[in-house]
């Protein structure tokens, strides 16, 4: 199973890789050919894995203690748009990237349990005449070990968490000649999260929720062009010149794995919040990231996704982000 899931994120990281360094080339056909040859690739592989995978989901092992379940999931979409002797001026050709990916497992021993989560999705569109525009470029990897108090629900709880983006981002302006010009804002580490949280556990019924008491964040600024090139002094809550900073306060984190609602409709979770101590009476500086997914499957072989998320980070923007997501897929093998 662990030998699986790596092997699951490490195909995913390196497409990721990949696919960064053909998107920006200038050799545009190049970068098209191979992007839709890794996509189908990468679902294929992924498909694979997720077959054998599940089938051995919730297995025990023969005396009872030893207890495990994961997850794998992964949907893709791939669309491309040619215009050829063209009637109008404005239409361009351009292609469009979307990938979402889940990998999730529970391991439990006796008193003491480990859970393990990476999500991540990427979504991009590029047209061939100009610009590329990332809509969407997230990781989240989170471990966390606990071990159960007397035979309660509650655990005391340790986690480890990482998160950011893989691609580098741009903002986008026209100048005085009509052109449009790109400017370099963010890119992978730069800004990068880690955070490392002790705190208390409560397993319930298809859902945990961590809370961690003493909590430390450390936010990376990998990449210091970024504060010239923005002509700023201040960025994600860094000065320039620093590239990393330790802040301590509290966390929520609330999860929910793929379960059923009603009938053919599932959904699943994964949302976290956190402040800094001495900002506990500023309910502006409270960030959170809401990840909500629901899933409809009819016909056999068909779903429907509806995937909510709401990003807000005062060091950003003082407006929460929200990102609404429809998808329909075929499966052959349609479960969650």
């Amino acid at each position: 199973m662990i030998r699986n899931c790596l092997s699951a994120i490490y195909s995913l990281e390196s497409m990721t890789y990949l696919l960064n360094q053909l998107l920006w080339s200038k050799n545009r056909v190049l970068g098209v050919l191979v992007g839709i040859i890794l996509t189908l690739l990468h679902i294929s592989i992924s498909a694979a894995q997720t077959i054998s995978d599940t089938s051995c989901a919730g297995q025990t092992s023969q005396n009872n203690q030893l207890k495990y379940h994961y997850l794998i999931d992964f949907y893709s979409s791939f669309a491309l748009n040619q215009f050829m002797n063209n009637t109008h001026d404005n239409d361009k050709g351009e292609f469009n990237i979307y990938y979402n990916a889940t990998i999730a497992g529970d391991l439990y021993y006796k008193k003491f349990s480990y859970n393990l989560r990476y999500t991540t999705d990427f979504g991009i569109t590029k047209h061939f005449d100009s610009i590329a525009i990332i809509e969407v470029d997230q990781f989240n990897f989170n471990n966390s070990l606990a071990y159960q108090l007397a035979n309660s629900k509650f655990a005391a709880n340790l986690s480890y968490m990482t998160r950011g983006q893989y691609f580098n981002h741009y903002l986008y302006s026209v100048d005085s000649s009509g052109s449009t010009k790109a400017t370099p804002h963010s890119s992978f580490k730069s800004p990068g999260y880690r955070i490392i949280s002790v705190g208390l556990r409560y397993a319930g019924k298809g859902v945990t929720v961590e809370l961690g008491l003493a909590n430390g964040m450390i936010t990376i600024m990998k990449n210091q062009k970024y504060f010239d090139i923005l002509d700023t002094e201040n960025l994600y809550g860094l000065e320039k010149g620093v590239k990393k900073k330790l802040d301590y306060g509290l966390s929520l984190t609330i999860t929910a794995m793929v379960q059923k609602l009603y009938k053919n409709i599932f959904f699943e979770n994964y949302s976290q919040a956190r402040v800094v101590k001495d900002d506990l009476s500023y309910l502006f500086k409270y960030n959170f990231d809401i990840n909500h997914a629901f899933h409809y499957l009819f016909l056999k072989y068909f779903r429907v996704s509806f995937r909510i998320k709401v990003i807000y980070d005062y060091q950003v923007q003082l407006k929460p982000n929200i990102i609404n997501n429809i998808t329909l897929g075929f499966y052959f093998r349609n479960s969650l």
